[in-house]
């Protein structure tokens, strides 16, 4: 279960460092413009991740305190 949640915190890691890296590229590139819409998809998607990775870390950390 350990290394599930240590993985997971990994992924979580990645993805916030990847919304940090892309979020200035859509504001300051061209609206409309290839490097735009990659950028703003890279981030759509690590926000998303984060998202969903918050969710499962919560419950397994949650889990383990109910079912001790």
């Amino acid at each position: 279960m350990e290394n599930l949640f240590n993985l997971i915190v990994f992924l979580h890691i990645f993805a916030g460092f990847m919304g940090l890296i892309t979020f200035p590229v859509p504001l300051t590139a061209t609206h409309g413009s290839e490097l735009q819409e990659r950028a703003r998809n890279i981030f759509f998607w690590a926000a998303i991740s984060i998202t969903a990775s918050a969710a499962m870390l919560v419950i397994l950390r949650v889990g383990e305190i109910v079912f001790r």
